[in-house]
């Protein structure tokens, strides 16, 4: 088996790796790696141009990937899941004994499953005059639809216009004096 590139790093090294994997910034990564907090902006932003260094993170990276199988395929699928999600399990339109309905609705959390309550963003219970208030915050569609359109194939939202060809230009100079 092939040896993990990040083992073969100066202990430091390692330390600044792993905690860059984990989330933290190049600095609070040097510092965690024992480095100065005046020059640790710095050695961190130079570690990870380090061919030694940037390869172990891509090993390491890699790795994480295949564990969980995540692939762009997968976030479209996840974007797409949240875009089409909807409020309507949640909401229970009660009726008396006659068939009338209620004047309002009730939330029921009942008939959800756990993939439809992470689509929420967030969820907040306050008490009100006539009973419990509740707010449910649903993801952004748009902010969904940016990042799917931003995906490399769907090319919806490019950044950058990329031109390849050839450009012939022609210039027709005149003496001013004439």
């Amino acid at each position: 088996m092939k040896k993990k590139l990040v083992e073969q790093l100066a202990p430091d090294e390692q330390v600044f790796v792993y905690s860059y994997l984990a989330g933290k910034n190049m600095k609070d990564s040097a510092m965690a790696a024992g480095k100065p907090e005046p020059s640790a902006g710095s050695w961190g932003a130079r570690a990870v141009k380090k061919p030694h260094i940037a390869a172990a993170i891509a090993q390491e990276m890699e790795g994480r990937r295949k564990r969980l199988q995540i692939d762009a395929d997968w976030v479209l699928m996840e974007l797409k899941k949240i875009y089409d999600s909807s409020l309507a399990p949640f909401i229970d339109v009660p009726v008396d004994k006659e068939g009338k309905q209620y004047p309002t609705p009730m939330f029921n959390f009942a008939n959800v499953s756990p993939e439809q309550i992470a689509f929420l963003d967030s969820i907040s219970i306050s008490q009100g005059e006539f009973g419990p208030n509740i707010k449910i915050t649903k993801a952004q569609k748009l902010k969904v639809l940016e990042l799917i359109g931003k995906h490399v194939d769907v090319q919806a939202f490019k950044d950058k216009v990329e031109l390849d060809g050839n450009v012939v230009l022609h210039f027709d100079i005149q003496d001013s004096e004439a």
